[in-house]
């Protein structure tokens, strides 16, 4: 016991002798920890992106259609080689598609309606969400800072790349 209380009265003597050193020392070490603690808080988490709404745009049942009538609409068309064909047909197959898709009233048509009216109105068809966003933010008087993004076409991965766009944007 009398070893132990030596060498601690001898350890306290060191270290109060060295006072002028250690200090600074200690004072530079616990300001480096603070600033490096703070630099992880402010920079090391991104911030939180949460998905509110999402909504996806299911066509009537009566433009629903299998894989090979969409084939069979396009050879009939006459634009396309047998060749383009059958690449459309193995891009569907290995492109995780289910059986079944819509396609517009003109392209259900006999023969296929693929005039510029046909046209305008499968785009006021298939973009009615855009008319939408729109008036959401202009026509119910939201403010300016309300951002609206369409993201039609994107299918599946449309709730990922949204979130993906959001964090684009926040940072």
């Amino acid at each position: 016991m009398f070893l132990l209380e030596y060498i601690s009265n001898d350890l306290l003597g060191f270290l109060i002798s060295q006072y002028d050193f250690i200090l600074p020392a200690a004072v530079m070490v616990g300001l480096t920890l603070i600033a490096f603690m703070l630099s992880l808080f402010a920079f090391g988490s991104s911030p939180k992106i949460f998905l509110v709404d999402f909504a996806c745009y299911k066509p009537p049942n009566s433009l629903a259609c299998s894989k090979e009538m969409v084939i069979e609409r396009l050879r009939l068309h006459g634009n396309f080689s047998d060749e383009s064909l059958e690449f459309m047909k193995k891009l569907m197959k290995a492109s995780g598609l289910g059986e079944a898709t819509y396609l517009s009233e003109g392209l259900l048509k006999e023969p296929l309606d693929t005039s510029t009216k046909a046209a305008r109105k499968r785009r006021r068809w298939w973009c009615s969400e855009l008319w939408m966003s729109y008036w959401a933010r202009l026509g119910y008087k939201l403010s300016e800072n309300v951002l609206s993004y369409n993201l039609s076409g994107m299918g599946c991965s449309a709730g990922l790349l949204s979130i993906g766009l959001a964090k684009t944007f926040s940072r």
